[in-house]
Protein backbone atom coordinates (compact mmCIF):
# COMPACT_ATOMS: atom_id res chain seq x y z
CA UNK A 1 0.00 0.00 0.00
CA UNK A 2 1.23 3.46 -0.86
CA UNK A 3 -0.13 6.48 1.00
CA UNK A 4 0.40 9.98 -0.36
CA UNK A 5 0.60 12.65 2.36
CA UNK A 6 2.16 15.49 0.41
CA UNK A 7 0.61 15.39 -3.05
CA UNK A 8 -0.65 18.60 -4.70
CA UNK A 9 -4.25 17.58 -3.95
CA UNK A 10 -3.48 17.03 -0.25
CA UNK A 11 -1.63 20.35 0.01
CA UNK A 12 -4.60 22.13 -1.61
CA UNK A 13 -7.02 20.42 0.80
CA UNK A 14 -4.91 21.54 3.76
CA UNK A 15 -4.85 25.10 2.43
CA UNK A 16 -8.64 25.05 1.95
CA UNK A 17 -9.12 23.89 5.56
CA UNK A 18 -6.86 26.67 6.88
CA UNK A 19 -8.84 29.20 4.80
CA UNK A 20 -12.12 27.95 6.27
CA UNK A 21 -10.73 28.04 9.82
CA UNK A 22 -9.54 31.62 9.32
CA UNK A 23 -12.86 32.70 7.82
CA UNK A 24 -14.62 31.65 11.02
CA UNK A 25 -11.97 33.24 13.25
CA UNK A 26 -12.13 36.73 14.80
CA UNK A 27 -10.31 39.40 12.81
CA UNK A 28 -8.20 40.56 15.75
CA UNK A 29 -4.88 38.84 15.04
CA UNK A 30 -2.79 42.00 15.33
CA UNK A 31 -4.23 42.84 18.74
CA UNK A 32 -4.43 39.26 20.02
CA UNK A 33 -2.06 38.32 22.85
CA UNK A 34 -0.93 35.29 20.79
CA UNK A 35 0.07 37.36 17.73
CA UNK A 36 3.37 35.99 16.47
CA UNK A 37 3.01 32.83 18.61
CA UNK A 38 -0.11 31.30 17.07
CA UNK A 39 -0.31 27.93 15.31
CA UNK A 40 -3.20 29.02 13.10
CA UNK A 41 -1.32 32.16 12.09
CA UNK A 42 1.80 30.08 11.35
CA UNK A 43 -0.23 27.65 9.21
CA UNK A 44 -1.76 30.53 7.27
CA UNK A 45 1.70 31.93 6.53
CA UNK A 46 3.06 28.49 5.60
CA UNK A 47 0.22 27.84 3.14
CA UNK A 48 0.26 31.37 1.75
CA UNK A 49 -3.21 32.29 2.97
CA UNK A 50 -3.17 36.09 3.00
CA UNK A 51 -6.84 37.07 2.79
CA UNK A 52 -10.26 35.87 3.80
CA UNK A 53 -12.20 34.52 0.84
CA UNK A 54 -15.54 33.57 2.31
CA UNK A 55 -18.05 35.97 3.80
CA UNK A 56 -21.10 34.88 5.70
CA UNK A 57 -22.27 33.84 9.12
CA UNK A 58 -19.55 33.30 11.69
CA UNK A 59 -19.74 31.66 15.10
CA UNK A 60 -20.12 34.24 17.85
CA UNK A 61 -19.70 33.60 21.57
CA UNK A 62 -19.36 35.78 24.63
CA UNK A 63 -16.02 35.66 26.45
CA UNK A 64 -16.49 33.65 29.65
CA UNK A 65 -14.47 35.39 32.35
CA UNK A 66 -16.51 34.71 35.50
CA UNK A 67 -13.69 32.56 36.92
CA UNK A 68 -10.54 34.18 38.25
CA UNK A 69 -8.40 31.31 36.97
CA UNK A 70 -9.85 30.53 33.52
CA UNK A 71 -10.96 32.82 30.71
CA UNK A 72 -12.57 31.09 27.72
CA UNK A 73 -13.02 32.68 24.32
CA UNK A 74 -14.84 30.08 22.22
CA UNK A 75 -14.64 32.27 19.10
CA UNK A 76 -10.95 31.41 18.87
CA UNK A 77 -11.50 27.65 19.23
CA UNK A 78 -10.75 25.64 16.07
CA UNK A 79 -12.19 22.41 17.56
CA UNK A 80 -8.88 20.56 17.39
CA UNK A 81 -9.76 18.51 20.48
CA UNK A 82 -6.47 19.04 22.29
CA UNK A 83 -8.06 20.53 25.39
CA UNK A 84 -10.57 17.67 25.74
CA UNK A 85 -7.82 15.07 25.31
CA UNK A 86 -5.50 16.72 27.85
CA UNK A 87 -8.37 17.07 30.29
CA UNK A 88 -9.25 13.38 29.93
CA UNK A 89 -5.93 11.65 29.30
CA UNK A 90 -3.45 13.81 31.23
CA UNK A 91 -5.55 15.34 34.00
CA UNK A 92 -7.93 12.36 34.24
CA UNK A 93 -10.95 14.55 35.01
CA UNK A 94 -13.01 14.32 31.77
CA UNK A 95 -14.38 17.81 32.38
CA UNK A 96 -14.50 19.09 28.78
CA UNK A 97 -16.45 17.75 25.84
CA UNK A 98 -17.82 18.85 22.50
CA UNK A 99 -21.48 19.78 22.48
CA UNK A 100 -23.68 20.22 19.43
CA UNK A 101 -23.11 19.19 15.85
CA UNK A 102 -21.84 20.85 12.71
CA UNK A 103 -21.76 24.65 12.78
CA UNK A 104 -23.09 24.74 16.35
CA UNK A 105 -20.33 22.54 17.85
CA UNK A 106 -18.60 24.09 20.85
CA UNK A 107 -16.27 22.83 23.58
CA UNK A 108 -17.94 23.21 26.97
CA UNK A 109 -17.72 21.75 30.45
CA UNK A 110 -19.07 18.21 30.22
CA UNK A 111 -22.63 17.57 31.32
CA UNK A 112 -23.75 14.50 33.19
CA UNK A 113 -25.73 11.98 31.14
CA UNK A 114 -29.46 12.04 31.85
Amino acid sequence: MSVQTNSPEIRQARRDIVELLLDNHPKDCQTCERDGNCELQNLAYAFGVRERLFEGERKRFEVEDASESVVRNSEKCVLCGRCTRVCAEVQGVYNLSRQGRGFSTVVTPATAPR
